[in-house]
Parts: structure tokens; sequence; C-alpha cells
């Protein structure tokens, strides 16, 4: 009778030791599928960054947002970075030229630069920042068209240039965008 209960109680504690070892499994590979959905390495440096990569974070911070909307988003990106070269993209992880807000709610973090541009820990932050901007003005994140965009940032007072200077500045990004994503797809 003792041999049939220590052998019945090793048998649930081997069970249970591979249920263990199956979730855990799985755990890492819903992790890997992650990373690997993602396709970007947390260790790169944001002024190793490209549209493509860009693009592809975009799409992992922003999920429900449509994919035209999330190709505006990156045109902006591209638009106000200098193709992710300048100075506040590197320095702040900033990828839209945000200040540091005083009402709304924000992910940047602590003081704003020498120039009151916001800072953040990562570049899904600066993504996500931009989408409590739009939720704080109330609009809602979807896009048909740059101009509609660009328009409805204007009159919230998101950018001073001219309208048509801004706006056709973000299409010529977006235009590449589309000639990138065509050229994969055929």
């Amino acid at each position: 009778m003792q041999n049939k209960k220590s052998s019945l109680g090793l048998i649930i504690l081997l069970v249970s030791f591979l249920g263990l070892l199956i979730a855990f499994s799985l755990f890492l590979s819903s992790r890997k599928d992650r990373t690997q959905a993602r396709q970007i390495n947390p260790d790169d440096e944001p002024d190793e960054m490209d549209t493509e990569r860009f693009h592809r974070l975009v799409q992992y911070t922003l999920p429900d947002v449509d994919e035209t909307t999330r190709r505006i988003i990156t045109a902006q990106a591209m638009h106000e970075t200098g193709l992710f070269t300048s100075s506040v993209f590197i320095r702040n992880n900033n990828a839209f030229g945000m200040r540091m807000p005083e009402k709304r709610p924000t992910r940047a973090f602590g003081d704003p630069d020498q120039d009151g541009y916001a800072n953040y820990d990562n570049l899904e932050d600066s993504i996500e920042d931009l989408a409590l901007w739009f939720d704080f003005h109330n609009i809602p994140l979807k896009f048909e068209t740059v101009q509609e965009f660009a328009s409805a940032i204007k009159e919230k007072g998101y950018y001073e240039a001219p309208y048509y200077a801004y706006s056709g500045a973000m299409n010529k990004h977006y235009k590449t965008l589309i000639s990138m994503y065509d050229e994969k797809i055929t």
C-alpha cells in the first residue's frame, strides 16, 4: 500500500513537472514570436533606424490602427526627424518633434531638453505619446490621406509651417513608403 502511494505521488510529481515544462516552453515560444513579429532589436540605437524598421515598430506599437494611418504616421516621423537622423530623434528617442506637454497625459519623462523637446525611454513611448496627443485633442487616429492628417494636426497647433509645405513634405515620404511596400508585394 505504501509503495502504491509513493508511486502515485511520483507520477503526480512527474506530471506536474511535465506541465510546468510545457507551460514554460509555450511562454518562451510566445516571447520569441512577439520578438520576431516586431523584428526590432531592443539594443539598436535610434541612429541605426531606417524607414522600414521604424514602420514595423509603428505596426507593433499601434496594432489597432489601420495600415494607411500607420504609414502616414511613419511618413510624419520621416519628415520630423529628417529620415531618422535629427539630434532630437537620436538624443531623446523623439520621433515626432514633440515638446514636453504641460497639461495632457504623456509617455515623456523628466525635464525637457534645452530646446523644450520631450525625452522618451524608447521609440515605442514616443509613438504611444503621439497616440496620447491625438486622444487628448479628441482626434480619432484614422486617416485616409496625408492631407487629412496634416490638416487635423495643423488645426490643433501641432506645427507652425504653412500647411502646403508640411503636407507636401509628408506626402513625399508617404509616396516613398507606398513604393517600398508595393515593390515587396509585387
